[in-house]
């Protein structure tokens, strides 16, 4: 009997620490960290002047003939650590990166050169996120903040002078200092919950005025509008 007894009240015992860890288990799935992580990738689209801008440098002796671009599209994406306040209201830093751009252009004078281009930009955000629930499983948000980016420009060539010799070598190859700094962005997007710490994000991010006012040549680098990144992402919350 006392064998039972022992055997019964083991079971008991194992029932309840059961039912406690699934208790527990539940409470801590319930209290997720406000913490959460999220990587995205898509098509960056840059809107550039680049013809107006050009233009500018048709003056004097070196007028510029010709200016193209090359593409104004390329492959970006972004790194997300967000901390969500309320289900309403979360911060996020992202790492951005907007991939590249060129063109082309040649300004004729004494003599014709020609000249190769290449635009990169990336760098951090910092934004505030609005997040409105539809249903169990999609939602919208809108977010603003500021972008500080990291803006290269380098260019390459040939020169074709009128008189020779010439002191300028026959290979042109430029690369203008990185170009920092700090301009508003703005986004708009849908999510979708596939679990509870998992969901999909399809969004536009907007990052504004990025470069500089003076054309590409070696006193300034171009200024873009707005580059703008159209995305496909994922979070995951801790």
């Amino acid at each position: 009997m006392k064998s039972t007894s022992q055997h019964r009240l083991a079971g008991h015992f194992v029932r309840l620490a059961l039912v406690s860890a699934v208790g527990l288990a539940g409470n801590a799935f319930a209290q997720q960290s406000p913490f959460y992580i999220g990587a995205a990738i898509g098509s960056s689209q840059y809107e550039f002047d680049f013809r107006g801008q050009v233009r500018e440098l048709s003056t004097g002796s070196l007028p510029v003939t010709r200016a193209s671009l090359k593409e104004d599209t390329d492959t970006g994406y972004k790194l997300t650590l967000g901390y969500q306040f309320t289900s309403n209201i979360a911060v996020e830093l992202d790492y951005v990166d907007l991939g590249k751009i060129g063109s082309s252009y040649e300004f004729n004078g004494f003599g014709r050169y020609t000249r190769d281009a290449t635009y990169k930009v990336s760098g951090f955000n910092l934004s505030g996120v609005f997040l409105q629930p539809v249903n169990e499983q999609f939602s919208v948000y809108a977010r603003a903040g500021m972008l500080y980016s990291k803006y290269r420009y380098s260019e390459s060539g040939e020169n074709f002078p009128a008189f020779n010799p010439s002191p300028e070598p026959p290979i042109h190859s430029f690369s203008a200092p990185d170009l920092k700094r700090a301009k508003f962005s703005y986004g708009l997007g849908v999510g979708y919950k596939v679990t509870p710490a998992i969901s999909l994000r399809l969004g536009v991010d907007r990052y504004t005025e990025i470069g500089n006012v003076i054309a590409p040549t070696e006193t300034g680098n171009g200024k873009f509008d707005n580059v703008d990144l159209y995305s496909l992402g994922i979070v995951f919350k801790f």
